[in-house]
Order: C-alpha cells, then sequence, then structure tokens
C-alpha cells in the first residue's frame, strides 16, 4: 500500500530525519517509526491533499515525541537536587559551534535552492509557508518579465493542467498555484508604474493605488492562504483535480480582485490620505 510512497519520498524523508537527529542509529528509529504511523493512520490520509506535508508533519511529531520522553526520563537517577548541580557544574561549556563551513555551502548552492534552504532552515519555515513565498517570487517574476498579468495566469493555468507523479493530481496543485497568481497582480503594478514615468503627479499617484490595492490584498490573502483557497474550492466545480485546476485558478483571481474591492471601497478616503502623503504636491516656490 506504501509502496510507491516509500519509493518517491523515503529518500527525502531519511534526509529529514538524518537532519533531525545527532546519529543515524536514532535516524534509522525515527524513519521506520514514521513509515509505521503512516502505515497506522494511512485511512486519515486525504488524497486531495499532497503527501509529502502529510508525511513531514508525522516525522516531526515523531521526533517531538520522543524529545518529550527523554526530557521525562532522564539518564542519571540522582537522588538529591545538590547531586543534579554538582553533575551539572562538572559537565564543561560547549564550544561555540562554526558555521562557517555550512554557510559557505548555502552561499554556493544556486540561488533557487539556496532561497529555499535559507527559508525552511534558517527561518524556521514550514513547508506550506516556504512553497507560497517562492510561489509570489514566481509571479511577481514572470510578471515583471512580461509584462501583462493576463499571459502568465493563463500560462500558470496550462502548467497547472500538467498531471503530477501519481497521474490524476495536478503538478502544482490549487494551494500551490494560488502563490503565483497573487505574485502575478504583484508584479502587474511594475507595468503601471513604468507607464506612469514622465506622466505627471496624478498619473504617479493612479499608479501607486494601484500598487497599495494589489500588494495589501496579495499580502492578506497569502496571510489568509489556506482559508482562502478552501473559499475558492467551495465556488469552484467539483470534479477530477485537472480537469477543474484552471477554473479554480480563474475564480481565485476573481475572488481576489472582489475582495480587494471590497476591502478599499469604504477606505478609499483612507487610500487617498495614504497617496497624498506619498507624494505631495509641489508647490512653486514664492517670489
Amino acid at each position: 500500500m506504501l509502496d510507491p510512497y516509500i519509493q518517491q519520498y523515503g529518500r527525502r524523508l531519511y534526509g529529514l530525519c538524518r537532519t533531525l537527529c545527532a546519529n543515524s542509529f536514532d535516524a534509522d528509529d525515527l524513519y521506520q517509526e514514521t513509515w509505521l504511523k503512516a502505515f497506522r493512520h494511512f485511512s486519515q490520509y486525504d488524497p486531495a491533499r499532497p503527501f509529502e506535508p502529510w508525511l513531514t508533519q508525522i516525522c516531526v511529531n515523531t521526533y517531538r515525541s520522543v524529545l518529550r520522553r527523554a526530557f521525562r526520563s532522564p539518564i542519571l537517577p540522582f537522588r538529591t537536587t545538590q547531586e543534579q548541580d554538582e553533575a551539572l557544574q562538572s559537565v564543561p561549556a560547549p564550544e561555540a559551534a562554526d558555521y562557517s563551513d555550512l554557510h559557505r555551502a548555502v552561499d554556493a548552492l544556486p540561488e533557487k535552492l539556496r532561497l529555499t534552504v535559507i527559508l525552511f532552515y534558517f527561518r524556521d519555515m514550514d513547508i506550506t509557508s516556504t512553497a507560497a513565498v517562492l510561489g509570489i517570487l514566481l509571479g511577481l517574476g514572470m510578471t515583471m518579465v512580461v509584462q501583462s498579468s493576463s499571459a502568465t495566469i493563463a500560462l500558470l493555468q496550462n502548467v497547472a493542467r500538467q498531471a503530477g507523479p501519481d497521474g490524476i493530481h495536478s503538478v502544482l496543485g490549487l494551494a500551490g498555484a494560488v502563490p503565483v497568481l497573487l505574485g502575478d497582480n504583484i508584479g502587474t503594478t511594475v507595468t503601471a508604474l513604468l507607464a506612469c514615468i514622465g506622466q505627471g503627479r496624478d498619473a504617479a499617484r493612479a499608479a501607486l493605488a494601484h500598487s497599495c490595492f494589489n500588494l495589501t490584498g496579495s499580502l492578506l490573502a497569502a496571510a489568509l492562504l489556506p482559508g482562502f483557497v478552501r473559499l475558492v474550492e467551495l465556488v469552484s466545480p467539483k470534479g477530477p483535480e485537472l480537469e477543474i485546476i484552471s477554473r479554480q485558478i480563474a475564480n481565485a483571481h476573481t475572488l481576489f480582485n472582489l475582495g480587494c474591492t471590497v476591502l478599499w471601497l469604504p477606505l478609499t478616503p483612507c487610500m487617498v490620505r495614504i497617496v497624498c502623503i506619498l507624494l505631495p504636491e509641489k508647490h512653486a516656490p514664492l517670489s
């Protein structure tokens, strides 16, 4: 039952176990315990969701349980507090860790890999948050190059219609496509900012308002990403993911713009005030 998943995710899972554990023996135990729990609780797995985040969560929770058991079960049976204090004082202070080799290795990685490693391992971001940040940056870069959010959204729909390794689900999935869509909406503000160059202060204020509109909406949607994805799924037609993913992306784009409009319409005076503060009038010098 789990053989295809072990073949596909086993190597990456073992790498995670080696990262968490101090030695290979503990890593082997954690690796086996993770697959054992995955087998026991496989009935709780939702096939509509990615498998690897679910498996990773089992591994991390298992590791935390091991740490809690070790904390509650001290190795040395101290009879008094004084004995414990004396033992702790006899332990030499740990030397300062030298991470220079690690930093050099990370710096030598290609840009796309380096950013992923920094977000996940150094910024303590989970897989979902890391994927969201990278998706937004990807959409932003695509739209800045193409200068058309419509073209990049159409490209996103074509990519999302491609089947993943299982041949059933999308290679991106809606949760992976929405961050790219948000990046597209941020990137399209660059077109307006470029167009306002040399066009006067009112044109610059209009471009700045457009940037404020899309940027705040994208940040809010990214912060509420699971709920936003669920809302898109509720208003979209049901069916096989590969058949409905394009419609879901289109609905996500529509809901994004409707939500931003509903958010900013009653706050229009505030936006006008913000834009005027950022780009004040230039008064002619007194003669």
